[in-house]
């Protein structure tokens, strides 16, 4: 599956050639059978469609770099799209130096508006070399694979897709970050509060702000200290003498034995 890939992806910028431009390497097939060669090349096709209600279009520039020169003498059935590729007594060898491509859609109506947008490019240094291979694929720069069957090689991929909505005034959006073969994700929308004030984000971490507790509220694990304390003499929660209390039972106490020897 992924020599189907980049033998598509290779061989797509040659399908285009009709309406190119900027080629600038010199190719050489002597003695070839079958070979196919271009330059640097550039294209951008595009097509829009509209309605009273609605509208859509759609763009996808592609462009090959490269530098040097093609060389596939003796060679059958080679395509060499670039510059800098060299696939001499080969047979089946498909090269492409730095490719990059920027298809998008567009769609809108009612009010209503979504685009997609992803960027993809397959860069790398150098040129390509496959000669005396069989069935070789080489896509980017740098590449080497002389006197092998079958081998398929990729340079450096970046690809920054992103897709954006918009509807009754609110606005989403996402996008994916990839470059040299590796993945890291991230996502955009309307920037929270925080993030519109400049408070730095961590990739990767997040952050749990919690709010301060209420004045009324005890927080967990803390010790209340009582509102008010009692003072020695004062009976608690009432603020009365206890010299007082005591003498006045005293004076209670005297008075029912009192009455009660009377009583007898």
């Amino acid at each position: 599956m992924r020599l189907k890939l980049l033998i598509l992806l290779a061989v797509l910028p040659a399908g285009v050639l009709g309406v190119a431009e900027n080629a600038r390497a010199d190719n050489n097939a002597t003695g070839s059978i079958g070979t196919v060669q271009a330059g640097s090349t550039s294209v951008s096709p595009s097509a829009t469609a509209g309605s009273t209600t609605a509208s859509v279009g759609v763009s996808a520039p592609t462009s090959v770099g490269g530098s040097g020169n093609n060389t596939a003498s003796n060679s059958v059935g080679a395509v060499q799209v670039g510059g800098g590729n060299s696939a001499g007594n080969s047979t089946g060898a498909v090269q492409t130096s730095s490719v990059s491509s920027s298809p998008s859609v567009a769609a809108g109506g009612g009010g209503n508006s979504a685009g997609l947008n992803a960027p993809v490019g397959v860069g790398g240094t150098g040129s390509n070399n496959a000669s005396g291979s069989t069935g070789a694929v080489q896509l980017g720069g740098g590449n080497t694979a002389g006197g092998n069957t079958g081998s398929a090689q990729l340079g450096n991929v970046t690809a920054r897709p992103a897709v954006g909505a918009t509807a009754a005034g609110a606005a989403a959006g996402a996008a994916l970050t990839s470059g040299g073969n590796t993945t890291g994700p991230s996502a955009g929308a309307s920037p929270t509060p925080a993030t519109a004030a400049g408070a730095p984000v961590t990739p990767g971490n997040r952050t749990i702000e919690q709010a301060s507790p209420s004045p009324g509220r005890l927080v967990l694990g803390t010790r209340r200290q009582p509102a008010g304390t009692a003072t020695l003499g004062r009976l608690p929660f009432t603020g009365l003498l206890l010299g007082l209390i005591a003498l006045l039972g005293a004076v209670l106490t005297s008075t029912g034995l009192g009455l009660r020897s009377f009583a007898r």
